[in-house]
């Protein structure tokens, strides 16, 4: 797994040459992309989940904070907040990183509620918010699913659960 810190018009590049390496999956944290409302950022986005797709490499992101496996204590992520020791069974699922990182968390430290997994999905170019709440469904520790849904790309995806 590699982490992506590099300028929107070097990512595409780095997940080229991480794939080379060996590398089978990334998280984004740069961004610039679909979130910008330009035409060349939304189709450069749009090249980064064709290549997901071709290369068999998987991306969480762009513009997304990362994700905490808390329950192993594994923080794969931009955020400098952690939430040392509150791990519990709810496996969070956010499109905002921001959100995720910010009033959840802290709120969730405030009030001792614990987690199992906080995830950032950000602009979802391969893996979405569907992918990650299907992983958590098998999750032994996981008992709750909680999620920020600011929209799905294909709702179908989602009311196709088991």
């Amino acid at each position: 797994m590699v982490g992506v810190v590099v300028p929107w018009d070097q990512v595409l590049d780095v997940l080229q040459e991480s794939h080379r390496k060996g590398a089978g999956s990334a998280i984004v944290i740069s961004a610039g992309f679909a979130e910008r409302g330009v035409d060349d950022r939304r189709d450069l986005q749009e090249e980064l989940g064709a290549f997901a797709r071709t290369s068999g490499m998987r991306i969480s992101g762009p513009n997304c904070l990362g994700l905490a496996n808390v329950k192993h204590d594994i923080w794969a992520t931009a955020s400098s907040r952690g939430a040392e020791g509150l791990t519990g069974p709810i496996g969070l699922v956010c499109q905002s990183g921001a959100t995720a990182s910010g009033p959840f968390l802290v709120r969730a430290v405030e009030n001792g509620i614990g987690f199992s997994y906080i995830i950032s999905t950000g602009n979802e170019a391969d893996l979405d918010f569907t992918d990650f709440a299907r992983y958590l469904l098998d999750d032994p520790d996981t008992r709750v699913i909680a999620g920020f849904v600011e929209g799905f790309k294909e709702a179908t995806s989602f009311s196709k659960w088991p």
